[in-house]
């Protein structure tokens, strides 16, 4: 539900932001750049627009302090697997030299 309102909080505040920068930027590449450029101009915009889209959704619907703590959960969970992975490849060892 979280994510939801996040996502409708900032769905008009972008598309208002689209629109005053796609219609001028194919205005521009439409009169100006030859055609055979056109793409690359666009792309280029594109690169822009979505840098400014993760930058606006700090990354995704999550916010910092939720993103520091699966970060840190992730950490959490590698370590017991490494843990783990440890223990099971002593035990391993032991047994096999008291066979």
């Amino acid at each position: 539900m979280e994510s939801k309102k996040k996502a409708d909080e900032m769905l008009w505040p972008t598309m208002f932001r689209h629109w005053q920068v796609w219609p001028i930027v194919h205005s521009l590449n439409f009169y100006y750049v030859p055609l055979q450029h056109r793409t690359l101009v666009q792309n280029l915009v594109l690169v822009g627009w979505s840098g400014y889209l993760s930058h606006l959704n700090n990354g995704g619907l999550i916010t910092p302090k939720q993103e520091v703590e699966v970060t840190v959960e992730i950490k959490r969970r590698k370590t017991l697997e490494i843990k783990s992975r440890k223990t099971l490849q002593a035990k391993t060892l032991q047994a096999s030299q008291q066979s």
